[in-house]
């Protein structure tokens, strides 16, 4: 799915494949990047394969227990927590280079 992000106004777009953490994992995943502050229930550290966690990319502890309240008004208030955050940069530069290394993107 290729998604368009608007970052301190500048729109990016990149290719990224959304999966639940619980799914199984293929081979043609790509690198996959854990984006969440609390560790997954019923799942070891050693049992969970991942490349990449970003803890600090997740949403607020706030805006997670808000979810349900709006899922739209969700995705804006999480994009504006994404524009204030320094850490996007790791995750666009990580998706950045497995689009040009022709792998699936971020999953």
């Amino acid at each position: 799915m290729l998604s368009q992000i608007t970052i301190n106004q500048q729109l990016i777009t990149i290719s990224i494949q959304l999966r639940r953490a619980y799914d199984s994992v293929e081979k043609a995943d790509g690198s996959k990047v854990l984006l969440e502050r609390l560790w997954l229930r019923g799942v070891s550290q050693k049992e969970f394969r991942y490349d990449y966690l970003l803890k600090d990319l997740a949403p607020s502890d706030e805006l997670r227990q808000w979810f349900d309240h709006d899922p739209k008004e969700f995705r804006h208030q999480y994009q504006e927590e994404l524009n204030g955050n320094d850490h996007l940069q790791e995750l666009l530069s990580l998706c950045k280079h497995e689009q040009e290394s022709n792998a699936p993107a971020c999953s």
